[in-house]
C-alpha cells in the first residue's frame, strides 16, 4: 500500500487544485470500522492516517449501512470492513458543504455502493428518472465520462504518468515531535528539532576521569616502531589515489563485514530458545534494545589516549584527531541543506 500512498502525496503536490478521491482504498482509518477476523495492524492504519494528513485530505463519513466489504462468508467467519471511502481536500468541501455519502449493499459484488447525495445531483437524477432506472443511467455515464478520458485526454494522462514516475519517491518531511513530544511544523522549526537532536547526541558527557583511567590502563601496547616509521613517512600521490579509488561514495575505507544476515541468525537463536521452552522452574524473557552506533558516543578524549595507549606515535594521533576534531554534520531536509 505504501505505493498507493506515495502516489496519493504526488498527486496533491503536483497541483493546488480542489480535489475529491472516491474509491476502495483497502484500508481502514479506524479499528471500529472493521469487524470479525484478525485486528488490522495499527502501523498499516497509520500509514493511511498519515497519507492524509500530508495530503490534507478530509473523510466525508458516510450513512447508513456502516461497512462497504464483506467476505460473502457464513457467521462466524464473517468479516465486515469499510473500505470504500471519499476523501477530499477542504477546498472542495466548501464548495460542496451539503454532499451525504451514504453506504447501500450491492448483490453483486462483496463491495457496497456508495451513493452521493447533493441537491444539484438530486435534480439531475430526477430529472433523467423520468426516462430509466437511475442508477442504469448514472452507471452509463461514468462509462461515458472513462471513455473520454481515455481517447481524448490520452497524451495529457501519459504526460501526468510521466511525472509522477519521475516524482514518486520525492518524499518531504512537513512535521517532526522534538524532544518533549511537542509537534513542530514548518520548514526551519523541523531544522532546529534536528539539529537540537543531535547536537544533544554527539555533545560530550563530560566522563568520570578515574573511570577513564582503569580502562585505558587495561590497553596493551600493539603498535610496533616499524609501523610508527612506516605510518610517519610522506603520503604519495600513488597511495591516495588508491584509496580513493577503493572507496565507495556512501561508505568510508575497507570492506563492510558486517551483514544484515548475522543480526537476523543472532536474534532467531534466542528467540527459538524461548519458543522451545516449555517447562522448567527457571524463567527467561527476551528486552529488545534501541542501542545507538558506537560512533555516537566515543569521547574524543577517551579517543585520543586509546590511540597513544596503543602506541601510536604522537604525530600520527595528531592527524587522526585532526580529522575527528574537525568533522561537521550536514543534513538534507526536503532537498535543502543545512548543518552545524
Amino acid at each position: 500500500m505504501k505505493e498507493t500512498w506515495n502516489l496519493l502525496r504526488c498527486l496533491s503536490h503536483q497541483s493546488t487544485r480542489t480535489w475529491l478521491c472516491v474509491g476502495d482504498f483497502n484500508e481502514i482509518m479506524h479499528h471500529h470500522e472493521k469487524v470479525g477476523g484478525n485486528q488490522r495492524a495499527q502501523w498499516k492504519i497509520e500509514e493511511f492516517r498519515e497519507c492524509c494528513l500530508d495530503c490534507e485530505l478530509h473523510d466525508l463519513g458516510c450513512r447508513g449501512y456502516p461497512y462497504t466489504w464483506c467476505n460473502k462468508r457464513a457467521e462466524p467467519n464473517t468479516v465486515r470492513a469499510r473500505l470504500n471511502r471519499a476523501v477530499c481536500s477542504g477546498s472542495w468541501a466548501d464548495m460542496f458543504n451539503t454532499v451525504l455519502v451514504r453506504h447501500e449493499h450491492s448483490a453483486g459484488s462483496d463491495h457496497g455502493v456508495l451513493w452521493w447525495t447533493y441537491y444539484q445531483m438530486e435534480r439531475v437524477m430526477h430529472r433523467d428518472a423520468d426516462r430509466g432506472n437511475a442508477q442504469e443511467i448514472l452507471m452509463n455515464k461514468t462509462r461515458e465520462c472513462r471513455v473520454n478520458l481515455l481517447e481524448g485526454n490520452r497524451t495529457d494522462l501519459e504526460t501526468l504518468g510521466s511525472r509522477l514516475r519521475i516524482s514518486k519517491n520525492k518524499k518531504k518531511i512537513k512535521r517532526l515531535k522534538d524532544e518533549r513530544g511537542q509537534l513542530e511544523v514548518g520548514e526551519h522549526q523541523v531544522m532546529k528539532v534536528i539539529i537540537d537532536y543531535f547536537s544533544e547526541v554527539f555533545r560530550s558527557s563530560a566522563p568520570n576521569a578515574n573511570a577513564m583511567n582503569k580502562v585505558i590502563d587495561m590497553v596493551e601496547s600493539r603498535v610496533t616502531m616499524a609501523m610508527n616509521e612506516s605510518l610517519l613517512q610522506l603520503y604519495t600521490s600513488e597511495e591516495v589515489a588508491y584509496a580513493l579509488k577503493q572507496m565507495h561514495r556512501y561508505k568510508s575505507l575497507g570492506p563492510d563485514r558486517r551483514l544484515i544476515t548475522n543480526n537476523v541468525l543472532l536474534a532467531y537463536k534466542p528467540n527459538h530458545f524461548l519458543a522451545q521452552k516449555q517447562w522448567g522452574k527457571a524463567g527467561h524473557i527476551s528486552l529488545k534494545l534501541d542501542v545507538s552506533k558506537a560512533y555516537d558516543r566515543v569521547e574524543w578524549s577517551f579517543h585520543e589516549r586509546v590511540l597513544g595507549r596503543i602506541g601510536f606515535h604522537p604525530k600520527v594521533v595528531s592527524t587522526i584527531m585532526l580529522c575527528v576534531k574537525s568533522v561537521t554534520y550536514s543534513f538534507l531536509l526536503n532537498g535543502s541543506q543545512f548543518g552545524f
